[in-house]
């Protein structure tokens, strides 16, 4: 798992006094989908020492879903608190593929569609001679 019970208590008020328990099957339910998603580019799962992004994306799923699960229609502020993780932390994840974040701490995945999240550079020119490249080519005459 990702994060600690602890990253995930501090999020709101109404997990405090909880036992680890409490947030175990979340903080897990939160492993697994990071897990589905970063697989496209990154080994899974990720190994000690988590980084911190990691850890921070999770707890906040797995807040997302507590909240989700327990808080329901009862409290709107609670139920939007949680919409409001669960964006933070796809979000957070989605930066993390296009950018290639963590690619200097995880192991990048080798076949499994990884190619796609790979940052490239193409081509403008379209199979013309660059304007960097004639510039170049007259000052070195």
């Amino acid at each position: 798992m990702y994060c600690l019970p602890a990253d995930v208590e501090v999020l709101s008020e109404l997990f405090r006094d909880e036992n680890d328990d409490y947030f175990t099957w979340a903080i897990k339910k939160a492993t697994d989908f990071m897990d589905s998603r970063l697989s496209r580019r990154y080994v899974t799962p990720i190994t000690a020492p988590i980084p911190g992004v990691i850890a921070v994306v999770c707890a906040d799923l797995a807040g997302s879903y507590i909240l989700d699960k327990y808080t329901g229609e009862r409290s709107k502020e609670q139920t939007y608190y949680g919409d409001l993780l669960f964006k933070r932390a796809v979000n957070t994840m989605e930066r993390i593929m296009d950018n290639g974040e963590l690619d200097f701490n995880v192991p990048l995945s080798a076949g499994k569609g990884s190619s796609s999240y790979r940052p490239a550079v193409r081509s403008t020119n379209y199979g013309q001679k660059s304007l960097i490249d004639e510039a170049l080519g007259r000052w070195n005459h």
